[in-house]
This record gives C-alpha cells, sequence and structure tokens, in this order.
C-alpha cells in the first residue's frame, strides 16, 4: 500500500503544481510522516517552486508545515537545512495578487512569524538562529526582490512584526545564545527593529536594555550595542524604563570599562563610538540619580578628561584632544554630563579633587586672544557651555567657587562684554545667571566680596543701559534685577550704595505697558524682578525712597496695581505699604488719580477688596451688605482649601493668603476716606465700612477660633476665662449687627439719593413745560396787541398803573418832590424800556429813527432829543 501512495505521488507532483498543503499532509499524516526521504523529496521541490516567495494565501500551512519540520529536527538534524531555506525564503517577503490579499491573510502571516520566533527559542542550530534574524531585517527593511511579483508592502511587514513580537524572541535568543556570528546578526536585527515603539516595549519588557548593554565589553559588537540602546532610548515610550535597566551596578561597570576602552581613541570611528557611549550614560545618570557612577569609578574617569587643569593623573595627560568635530562634542559631552551629577555629595567630593570647576573656569575669560586648542567659534560655544554648567555646579559648591575665585573671574568677563557690541549678550545673559544662582545662597562671604569688588555700580551701570525688545535683553534685565535684590537685601550700607543712580536706571522698568504682559517674551518675569528691587534696594533707605519718590515711583506702582493680574496685586500692593511708612509718601497716594484720572486711591483699594471677596466666596446680599453673621469675613471657597492643610489657624493664614489685611493697614495709614463719600458710589461706601471694622472682626474671628479649638481638644476653662470668651463672643456679635446696620443705613441713603434725583429731575421737566407755556402766551398777547388797538391801548394803561404803582406816593412822602420826568414822552413803544430794546414785528418800511425828521429832499438828519 505504501509502494503504491508513493507511486500516486509521484505521478501527482509529475503532473501538478506542489503546494505548501500537500507537503504538509507529507509530513504530517500517520501513514507517511516516517518517510524522510519523501519529506526531503517534496520539501525540494516545495523550495523550488517558491524560490521567489511565499504566496500569503498559503502562509496557513505555511506556519503548521514549519511547526511539523521543527518538529521533526529531534530525530532528524537534516530538517534544520529545509527549515532554513524556507526562513530565508520567507526574507524575501510574502507575495501577495491584490491588494486586499494583505486584509485577508493578516493573522495566517503573523502565525508564519510567531513560528519562526519560536525556532529561536526552542532550535538548537545556530545557522537556523542566523537565518531567522537575517530574514526579519530582511523583513522590516522591506529588501526590494529582483522578480516581476508583487510583494507586500512595507507598512504591512512591519505590522505583522510587530503583533507577532519576534522582538521578544531574539531578546530571549540573545541572553542565552554564545555563538559570536548569532549574538551580530541578532544585535543587526534588534538595531533594526528598535526603531519601532511596539518594539522598543516588547525588548524592554524581557528586561532587553540590560541584556544588550552587557555586549558593550566586547569589542567585535559594542558599536552595535550602542546604536541599539540609542534607539532605545530615542523611540521607546518611556526612557526612565531603559535608564533603570541599566542602572545596575553591573550595566554601569560595562559602560564605564567601555568609555576607558575608548577614551584615547584615535581614529574617528572609535571616537565616535566613544561619544555613543558618553551619551548613553548622560541618559542612564539623567534618569536614575542613584546608578553607581561614583562606585564604579566612571564620574572619576570623566573628571580625568579635563585638561585645562594640569594634574598628575595618566589619563588627563596622555589624552589628546584636537579641533576635530568628534573631539569637540566629546569636551561638551563631559560638561554635560558633569552637571547631572550635582546633587551626588560623592560625585562633588570627586569633582573637588580633580578639579573640575576650575577647569570650567578656565574658559570663563574674555575672548581676546585665539585659543591653541579650538577654533574661536568653539571656545565660544565651549564658554558658553561652561558658564551654564557653572551656573548648576557652583550653587552646591560653595567653597570651591571662592577658592577659584568665581566672582572676580565673572565680573571681569561682564565688564569686557558690556564694552562690546551686541554679540557678546550671550555672555552676559549666562554670567549673570552664574551670579544669579550664587546670591540666591545668601551667603554674607559671597555678598561682601561682590559688593566690595563694586559689583552693585557696576550693576547699575549695565542696568542703565538694558533695553527690553528682545528675549534676550528681557532675561538679561530680570537677571540684574533679581542679583541687586539680593545684594541690597536688609542692608542699609548696600542700598545706599545703590542710590540715585540706581533709583534713576529702575524707574523706566516700573512703567510698564500693558503690552508686555501678553509679549511672550517673559515680561512677566521682568515686573517680577522690577517690584522685588523696589522692595529690597529702595524701601528701607530714606536716601532712595526719596529719590524714588522724586522720580513719581509711587504713582507708577499705583499704575501697576491698577491694571496688573490678580496674582501680583499682593506684591505691588505690599511694596506701596512699605513705601507708605515714609511720611512723604501719604501726599503723593492721596494725589494719585489713576490712568484716567478719574480715579483716586480709595476707590481703587476698594475694588481690590471686592474682587478679593468675590474669589473668596464671602456671604454678601445682592446689594453688598453682610449676610453671615457667624463668620462674616469667611469665604466659602477658601474654607475648604485651608481644611486640607496641617496649618495651625485658618484665620491667621487668611491674613497672609489675602489683600484684605494690606489694605486696612494702607487705609490706617491714609484714612478710611471720611471726607471721600460725595466721590465714593454707595457700593463702595458699604465695603469701606467693612474695611473700618475689618480687624475688630479679625480679632474676634481668632478668639471663636480659639473657642472652637478648645471645644475640639476637651479642654475645660476656667469659669472666669469662659466668661470672658463669652463677653469677647458677644462684643464681636455686636460689632457685626453694629457694621450691618451701618450699611443698611448707608443703602437707605442711596434710595434717598436715588427720589432726589428723581425729584430734581421733574423739577426740570415741569420748569421746563412751564416756560414754553408762557413763550405761548407772551406770544398770543403780543398778537392781540398789533391786532387790535383797543387792546393795545389796554396793555398801556395796564403798564402805567404798574408804573405808578411802584412809584412812592406824594401823601407818603410829602417832603420829596419830583426834579425830572420818569418817562420818555417821544418814546412809542409798549414794554418796559431800557437802554436796548429788541421788537418782534412783521416786515414794514422802515421808518425814522427816535430823534430824526425826514427832510424834503429825503434825507434824514439827525437831531438830539433830550430828556
Amino acid at each position: 500500500m505504501a509502494v503504491a501512495e508513493e507511486k500516486d505521488w509521484n505521478d501527482r507532483s509529475s503532473h501538478d503544481l506542489l503546494n505548501v498543503d500537500r507537503v504538509l499532509r507529507l509530513l504530517t499524516s500517520r501513514h507517511s510522516c516516517d518517510m524522510a526521504e519523501r519529506h526531503y523529496r517534496a520539501l525540494d521541490k516545495l523550495i523550488a517552486r517558491n524560490e521567489s516567495g511565499f504566496h500569503v494565501r498559503e502562509t496557513l500551512a505555511l506556519g503548521k508545515l514549519i511547526r511539523a519540520a521543527a518538529s521533526a529536527t529531534g530525530t532528524d538534524r537534516l530538517y534544520d537545512n529545509y527549515i532554513q531555506k524556507i526562513v530565508q525564503i520567507c526574507g524575501k517577503t510574502f507575495v501577495r495578487d491584490k491588494a486586499s490579499d494583505e486584509l485577508l491573510y493578516k493573522s495566517e502571516t503573523v502565525g508564519v512569524l510567531i513560528e519562526i520566533g519560536n525556532l529561536l527559542l526552542h532550535s538548537v542550530c545556530v545557522f537556523v538562529h542566523q537565518s531567522v534574524a537575517i530574514a526579519i531585517r530582511k523583513i522590516f527593511n522591506n529588501v526590494p526582490s529582483t522578480g516581476s511579483e508583487q510583494r507586500t508592502t512595507f507598512a504591512f511587514n512591519v505590522q505583522i512584526i510587530e503583533e507577532s513580537r519576534v522582538a521578544e524572541a531574539l531578546i530571549r535568543c540573545l541572553e542565552k545564545t554564545t555563538d559570536m556570528n548569532v549574538t551580530g546578526d541578532i544585535l543587526k536585527t534588534l538595531k533594526v527593529l528598535s526603531v519601532s515603539v511596539r518594539n522598543c516595549d516588547q525588548i524592554l519588557s524581557n528586561n532587553g536594555a540590560r541584556t544588550v548593554c552587557l555586549l558593550l565589553k566586547e569589542k567585535k559588537h559594542s558599536a552595535l550595542a550602542v546604536d541599539t540602546l540609542w534607539n532605545l532610548f530615542e523611540y521607546s515610550g518611556n526612557k526612565q524604563v531603559v535608564a533603570s535597566q541599566l542602572s545596575s551596578f553591573t550595566c554601569i561597570r560595562c559602560i564605564c570599562d567601555s568609555f576607558r576602552a575608548l577614551v584615547h581613541a584615535r581614529s574617528q570611528s572609535e571616537k565616535g563610538s566613544r561619544n555613543d557611549v558618553a551619551v548613553i550614560a548622560h541618559y542612564v545618570s539623567s534618569f536614575c540619580d542613584e546608578a553607581p557612577f561614583v562606585e564604579t569609578g566612571f564620574v572619576a574617569l570623566l573628571a580625568s578628561t579635563f585638561t585645562e587643569t594640569k594634574t598628575m593623573n595618566p589619563i588627563s595627560r596622555n589624552l589628546k584632544l584636537t579641533s576635530c568635530h568628534e573631539d569637540f562634542e566629546f569636551k561638551k559631552l563631559m560638561m554635560s554630563l558633569m552637571v547631572t551629577f550635582r546633587e551626588n555629595a560623592a560625585a562633588l567630593h570627586v569633582m573637588r579633587d580633580h578639579f573640575v570647576l576650575l577647569s570650567l573656569f578656565s574658559f570663563v575669560k574674555p575672548n581676546n586672544k585665539a585659543s591653541d586648542q579650538w577654533t574661536p567659534a568653539q571656545f565660544e560655544e565651549l564658554q558658553l557651555l561652561a558658564l551654564s554648567c557653572l551656573s548648576s555646579l557652583c550653587r552646591t559648591c560653595k567653597e570651591t567657587y571662592v577658592t577659584c575665585q568665581g566672582s572676580t573671574r565673572l565680573l571681569l568677563l561682564l565688564e569686557w562684554a558690556a564694552s562690546k557690541e551686541e554679540r557678546w549678550k550671550s555672555q552676559i545673559k549666562l554670567s549673570l545667571h552664574v551670579l544669579l544662582s550664587v546670591v540666591a545662597l545668601r551667603d554674607e562671604t559671597i555678598i561682601g566680596e561682590l559688593s566690595d569688588q563694586g559689583a552693585i555700580e557696576q550693576f547699575v551701570y549695565i542696568l542703565s543701559r538694558s533695553a527690553v525688545s528682545s528675549a534676550i535683553d528681557v532675561d538679561i534685565t530680570t537677571s540684574l534685577l533679581l542679583i541687586l535684590s539680593h545684594l541690597c537685601d536688609n542692608d542699609l550700607h548696600r542700598k545706599e550704595l545703590f542710590g540715585m543712580n540706581g533709583v534713576e536706571a529702575l524707574v523706566p522698568f516700573v512703567k510698564v505697558p500693558l503690552q508686555w504682559f501678553d509679549s511672550g517674551l517673559g515680561h512677566y518675569r521682568l515686573v517680577l524682578a522690577t517690584i522685588d528691587v523696589c522692595w529690597c534696594c529702595v524701601v528701607g533707605s530714606s536716601l532712595t525712597e526719596d529719590a524714588f519718590l522724586e522720580y513719581e515711583g509711587i504713582f507708577l506702582l499705583l499704575d501697576l496695581l491698577e491694571f496688573c493680574s490678580n496674582n501680583m496685586q499682593s506684591l505691588v500692593l505690599g511694596c506701596v505699604l512699605d513705601l507708605c511708612e515714609n511720611p512723604k509718601s501719604l501726599s503723593h497716594v492721596l494725589t494719585w488719580r489713576g490712568c484716567t484720572g478719574t480715579t483716586n486711591v480709595y476707590q481703587l483699594l476698594l475694588r481690590l477688596w471686592k474682587e478679593e471677596e468675590k474669589a473668596l466666596g464671602m456671604a454678601r446680599t445682592c446689594d453688598g451688605v453682610l449676610s453671615d453673621v457667624a463668620n462674616p469675613l469667611r469665604g466659602q471657597s477658601f474654607q475648604p482649601e485651608l481644611s486640607q492643610q496641617k496649618v495651625g489657624s485658618l484665620a491667621i493664614v487668611d491674613v497672609v493668603g489675602n489683600m484684605r489685611a494690606k489694605i486696612w493697614a494702607l487705609f490706617s495709614k491714609i484714612g478710611f476716606g471720611d471726607d471721600q463719600n460725595a466721590r465714593l458710589s454707595i457700593e463702595d461706601r458699604i465695603t469701606l465700612e467693612l474695611a473700618k471694622e475689618f480687624m475688630n472682626l479679625k480679632v474676634g474671628e481668632i478668639w471663636l477660633e480659639i473657642d472652637r479649638e478648645l471645644n475640639e481638644e476637651g479642654v475645660d476653662v476656667t469659669p472666669f476665662d469662659k466668661e470672658c470668651i463669652e463677653e469677647i463672643k458677644q462684643w464681636t456679635r455686636n460689632k457685626t449687627e453694629q457694621l450691618i446696620e451701618k450699611q443698611k443705613t448707608v443703602l437707605s441713603q442711596r434710595s434717598l439719593a436715588i427720589d432726589d434725583e428723581e425729584r430734581i429731575y421733574y423739577t426740570k421737566i415741569k420748569k421746563s413745560h412751564e416756560m414754553s407755556d408762557k413763550a405761548s402766551d407772551d406770544w398770543m398777547q403780543f398778537l392781540e396787541r398789533t391786532s387790535d388797538m383797543s387792546a393795545l391801548l389796554k396793555a398801556r394803561e395796564d403798564q402805567l398803573e404798574v408804573i405808578l404803582a411802584s412809584k412812592s406816593g406824594r401823601e407818603t412822602h410829602p417832603h420829596k418832590k419830583r426834579t425830572h420826568a420818569t418817562h420818555q414822552v417821544s418814546l412809542k413803544t409798549t414794554t418796559f424800556s431800557g437802554r436796548q430794546v429788541s421788537v418782534k414785528t412783521s416786515i414794514v418800511p422802515p421808518l425814522p429813527a427816535v430823534g430824526e425828521r425826514k427832510e424834503e429832499g429825503g434825507t434824514r438828519k439827525r437831531e438830539l432829543v433830550t430828556v
């Protein structure tokens, strides 16, 4: 029967095309599973038929065929050769007839790659391992075939490799293999696959970064290992995971040994590998502060690469860096690496022993002379990087900073750069960053040294020439202001050194245009720094305060307070409040009238008070009157926020947390504006009544809080103390009720004021109508007099009666005699006459004027009429 089957097989295979399904049935059939020779012939024919690649529609059977052949290798190692050939064909990517085949047979194709990946784990043949690694790499790279077949797309190949998780199989095979050729092929494949995020995650899930890092000690494969690790850092979703896998002592030792072997590299490729290892170390030290770089000697090795200071260290003495690109990048990497150890005390000790800061300070000098080692452009870039590194390291190495005379070096560089052209602004900016990081430590030795060397005068001179037109100008000015505030804080002598020149240079920055806050150049920090300088350099010295007032500084601060953002108002108000300790400031504050000239300081402060209450969620009626008698000063939004914090007293923290206490203090200095009622609105007057009682209500609130805490803690007070507490509570309640009554009184005054305004307005309307009626009556009487002679005579009689009634009678005053006529006989008008008479009449021919007569010749002759 077997002979018949073999004959039938040979006959069909000679006429029909041999496909994967038939070969699979031959290998798995219980009748032919032991016929190895027939298997070999069938596999040879299948490989010859599909030499250009397997079709995606056959991938389901192909995966089963690879699994069957792999299981047969346990009894016959010849199957490994056929598996190797099949895998090599798969490396040519798969063939498709139409684009929809990728969608239809995607899962089957993924199954094939899964089986190929399993070969790495279960097969013991190194040639199979090499073939699998090469095939996966070719599929991922989508190497084009020379045939005319239509191949699967690159996106499809990447997707099936990611879903088959062959990267996990590769890393697990790399971990256990001992063959260097297989290791090289797998590393090449991992380097290619690690540009995908999903593949990186699969590699890291099997601790792949550590496995690859251990191969750094192999000189043959160190370059591939470094490239793979670099890809893991660059393309993985979580760099922290990569760094944590490399932070073990073994991995750091491998990195250190690899770097030590390459530190004296001569060829360009070796120098590139050296820089790559340094980048890997930089990544690890940036994400893992606890990595054992000091214990493995890596920090000491890095510190030995700083050759600017002559030492007896053999590494430093034998290291020769040139101006080539690789050595230049290496130098920058060494500087950047040292900054990552700024919080490590042991690493700082190593740096101090190897004079790292002194080497960095060797770049802090004017660029007058060309360097023997670096080009001018390279030296300037290294100088800027050294200054940036010093700004991070000096704050943790104060003693070394003083020993290296850092302040003197920086001031000399600042003096040189400030006297040059615009292109040296970067040196000014970074030098100021170093000084700011040092003076922020508030070490009196460093601050005193800077002051003694004339730093305040030098900074004031630079500040007077500063502009704020660009981001770097804003940064320089901000740093200058912050340094000055640190130098002059709490020291009267240094404030006097700041003097009038400093105030004159400061005032232009207090004049804050509105567009600064939306410029995006950092003007917001500049404004904060300006307020800090006003507080630290001006307030507290009568000399600087008087100069600041002379330059209208208090007006500028109030202008800033009027339109600045909410989170800046408290700082500006505090500065104004401290300036008001000077009695000369009060008149300036009361004179201020705002940017528009219509707002006084009372209106501004009351507006801030209302905004603060709105932000705190105070309980008020719609008219602004108090509605919460129990807690008149506590807001709804402020209370739960403080309850989550472990604070001692909510009432005290409330004073610090908002501006009401500062506003009350400023009112206490300038007065509560009893004479300002006419200028204030009713809402402002209601708020002002609350501001007057703020301190009384705050005292009562503190006592209520004390009573509540005593009750919560179960403390029994003495009867006398209890009586005092009850009296205080009653006093607080009475104060609150009195305040509410005052506010209601002010509110009622508003109603009366509204009624008075309405009454006056209606009176004006009534008078307007009365005058229009009288004008109409006068016109009608005038028409009647001009049209009716009897009416005219009657008006004349009435006029004469009025005149006679206004005269004193003869009987009453017999001793008085008339000496002259009281009326003009020739007058022809019917109204009371004066020096000027206005006559309303229709157009008539002109008549001779009074005192004129018409002559016969038609001319008029004027003659004087005497009365």
